[in-house]
């Protein structure tokens, strides 16, 4: 989920994650309840997910190929 400073869900924030390896990126429009999903996206790498809304960018997270997860879930903060 994507927040603004204030906690509240953030509709419209383009989420970026990047394949390290192969350095390409996938983005996805959040929701109207700040929502966003990946599907299909190989865990052979690691990986780097971040937010913008705004001009305003969220913190970068970083995702390991290490982790045997087969589902994320990850808050992100936008400061507006």
């Amino acid at each position: 989920m994507v927040r603004d400073a204030g906690g509240q869900p953030l509709s419209g924030a383009i989420v970026y994650l990047k394949n390290l390896n192969s350095l390409a990126v996938k983005t996805y429009v959040t929701t109207t309840d700040g929502d966003f999903h990946f599907g299909q996206v190989g865990m052979d790498s690691d990986y780097e997910i971040y937010a913008e809304a705004g001009g305003k960018k969220s913190k970068t997270k970083r995702i390991s190929a290490f982790n045997s997860k087969k589902r994320w879930t990850i808050d992100l903060t936008v400061a507006k």
